[in-house]
């Protein structure tokens, strides 16, 4: 190499690169660097060329295998490598053809993949090291570098919103053949030959997930081969859409006539209407459901009405506006849409991982107050008191976040601790209700378990946690005053935590609601209150309290008259009386709350009545006191008695208390109505809701309460006049 002025060193070199005739340095100083011949530009010459091949194998393999010391080599026969790829593809929408452009353009990115060898019988499968892939944004995966013998794929994580495949998605071997192969599709009659010694793959089974590209023979065998230097191309792995439910609702009457909907001359459509929430939908920082979480919907003129394309998740329904002429049920039902066949996490985990409660926090937690039906006097507002005694209870959404780093794994599991004022079952005992938390439209996240002893919720986590990476999560829970932790009308400090962090608590005023009946005649004042305090949906029985004389009055003796609007087995009538009411001995021993201590000090159990059975419509007759009652005499009645226990209870009690000398007497109804809590496994299920007419009845009766025919009444309004 040299150097020389010759060139103008502004002037550039055909080829600015080392192999150029001539180069021009930082310092212009002209380098003669060679050049290539033939010239590469116009004139390029023509080229012979010879190829040559050597096989080297023999410098790399040996048809033997010898051990030498231990700082010595092992040397064994090469095994050549197979590689398979697979596509990833979601199906959005039902009965698409896998060939259908919105499944082959629908390629999906993020699904998690893992490929186990099968060891023999003894050992089973065991995962290839290594071995984990996710599908790429064009929806590409697959495995290479994998030796002969039998393999199986799995998939670890779905992509996001996708049903997980929870079998093997396919199993097969990787064979050398042994002599040449003609495989023909059993399609086309393409027969395509295996050369002896090539790699092929042999089918074992295939999930229903994943269709082929090309065919195969009825022993399993694939057309094409594989080699070191190809991709065995699988098929699509096709992902499914998690389900939708829905339900009906069917409008009748109380006598089980249908009540449709009907048009008005605008050509509306009236009738009863019907709010369906999602009561476990995700909600933004704002507490706003990110995606759909409310319907409305009117009862059509076939008397039924249908929500449908429903997500997973925990649901409530309740009538907004009754059926024209009928009073709007105050019933609510909660249920979920999930089970097995829409919830891929819906089944069974034992609780065999560890506690990581000290590993969550709870970032946040508010409290709504549900008022199913607003009642004549309830002025309240808002979510800082609730009214137990109008059927009002507590809605609790709370947020939850794992510490950064947490590895979660099914079977894992954390406590949520409820304060002692609340509980989840209020006066239903042994209630189905499902907690389980859930991932909106996916499937369960967590499955809860109520410890109603220890008043908390044990959380398990389901496969989810193998999937997917919780960030964070949530809940949305109903929990009611606990009437026997809380007595009487007070403010209390009440919440869900994790551990022993109560920052979430809230002071919520809890205000009781009387409902004293009475009758003031001369000297004569009858005064009675009442609660249905407990009822069991498995067994039916019920507990029913009422306070006799809470007033300190006077009155004659008294009888007391039950009567059910249902067949009542094991009917039991107990009568307990006060050994002093004077002063708080009321309140302490006739709480506000009607949580009665049935084995109080204060109080002293006198009379016990029994009756097998009281028919529909029958009477149980009770003589409550046989002498007259004075300021000093107050008593508690308990019910107590036995349902027939269905998918629906309505249940309702009417009593009088009558002065036995007077005839005058006192009426308290109690009435309860119970929906049994569904986690429905299907995709479909129907509630019957039963409006009764919005009608006042007058009887006329006797001094032993026989109705008399042919009265005639009058009602009033103002300066309006009905006769009836």
């Amino acid at each position: 190499m040299s150097t020389s002025n010759k060139e103008d060193p502004n002037k550039k070199g055909k080829y600015p690169n080392y192999l150029s005739k001539g180069w021009y340095d930082a310092r212009g100083t002209w380098w003669d660097t060679g050049r290539i011949y033939p010239a590469i530009g116009d004139k390029v010459g023509k080229l012979s060329s010879v190829t040559t091949s050597a096989n080297i194998n023999s410098l790399y393999e040996s048809n033997n295998s010898e051990t030498v010391d231990n700082e010595g080599l092992r040397i064994n026969n090469e095994q050549s490598d197979y590689n398979i790829t697979f596509s990833k593809h979601g199906r959005d929408e039902e009965g698409l053809d896998i060939n259908d452009p919105k499944i082959t353009k629908n390629r999906l990115e993020g699904a998690v993949f893992k490929i186990q060898t099968y060891l023999g019988p003894q050992y089973g499968w065991e995962d290839v090291e290594g071995k984990y892939v996710s599908s790429a944004f064009n929806g590409y995966f697959g495995f290479r570098g994998l030796k002969e013998g039998r393999y199986r794929v799995l998939e670890v994580k779905a992509p996001n919103g996708y049903k997980q495949i929870k079998d093997p998605i396919i199993d097969f071997n990787i064979e050398v053949s042994k002599e040449d192969l003609v495989i023909t599709d059993p399609t086309t009659g393409y027969e395509k030959i295996i050369p002896k010694g090539n790699g092929y793959i042999r089918i074992n089974y295939q999930n229903k997930s994943i269709y082929h590209y090309d065919g195969k023979e009825t022993d399993g065998k694939l057309i094409d081969y594989v080699t070191a230097a190809t991709a065995k191309n699988m098929g699509k792995i096709i992902n499914e859409k998690p389900g939708k439910g829905k339900i009906s609702v069917n409008k009748v009457d109380d006598k089980g006539k249908s009540l449709k909907g009907f048009r008005n001359q605008a050509g509306d459509l009236i009738g009863a209407k019907f709010k369906l929430t999602r009561t476990s939908a995700k909600k933004n920082e704002k507490g706003e459901p990110v995606s759909k979480s409310e319907y409305t919907e009117t009862i059509g003129e076939d008397g039924n009405l249908t929500f449908e394309g429903l997500p997973i998740g925990n649901y409530r329904l309740e009538e907004i506006e009754s059926h024209p002429g009928y009073v709007k049920s105050d019933s609510v039902w909660n249920f979920t849409i999930g089970g097995d066949k829409l919830d891929p996490y819906s089944g069974p985990i034992q609780r065999t991982g560890k506690n990581l409660t000290d590993s969550i926090e709870m970032t946040d937690s508010s409290i709504e107050i549900l008022r199913p039906h607003k009642q004549k006097g309830d002025n309240t507002t808002g979510n800082d008191e609730i009214r137990p005694h109008l059927g009002q209870s507590m809605l609790f959404e709370n947020k939850f976040k794992p510490k950064d780093g947490l590895d979660i794994n099914p079977g894992d599991y954390f406590v949520l601790n409820l304060s002692d004022n609340i509980d989840l079952w209020g006066i239903l005992r042994n209630e189905n209700k499902n907690i389980d938390i859930f991932a909106d439209g996916v499937g369960t996240i967590a499955k809860g378990e109520y410890d109603r002893e220890n008043n908390r919720i044990i959380y398990t986590f389901t496969d989810y946690a193998r999937q997917f990476e919780l960030i964070e999560f949530s809940n949305a829970l109903t929990a009611h005053i606990n009437l026997y932790k809380v007595q009487n009308s007070s403010t209390q400090k009440l919440g869900m935590r994790v551990g022993n962090d109560t920052k979430n608590y809230k002071n919520m005023r809890v205000t009781y609601d009387p409902e004293m009946a009475e009758n003031i005649v001369g000297n004569t004042h009858l005064n009675m209150a009442s609660k249905i305090t407990s009822f069991d949906v498995k067994t039916g029985k019920f507990e029913q309290y009422f306070y006799i004389n809470k007033l300190r009055k006077t009155s004659g003796p008294l009888n007391f008259y039950y009567r059910p609007n249902q067949l009542v087995t094991n009917l039991e009538i107990e009568t307990q009386a006060l050994n002093n009411n004077s002063g708080q001995n009321i309140n302490l021993y006739m709480p506000e709350s009607f949580g009665v201590n049935d084995n109080s000090p204060g109080t002293t159990k006198y009379h016990k009545a029994y009756w097998e059975s009281v028919a529909q419509g029958g009477s149980a007759n009770y003589r409550l006191e046989s002498s007259n009652v004075s300021q000093n005499d107050s008593y508690i009645v308990k019910v107590t008695g036995y349902l027939k226990v269905g998918e629906e209870t309505d249940y309702e009690s009417t009593v009088y208390l009558e002065d036995a000398i007077t005839r005058y007497y006192v009426q308290r109804v109690n009435s309860i109505y119970v929906f049994k809590q569904k986690n429905t496994g299907e995709a479909k299920f129907s509630i019957k809701a039963i409006n009764k007419p919005n009608k006042i009845l007058f009887k006329k009766v006797d001094s032993k309460k026989n109705p008399l025919k042919g009265a005639t009444f009058g009602l009033y309004k103002k300066i309006q006049r009905w006769t009836l």
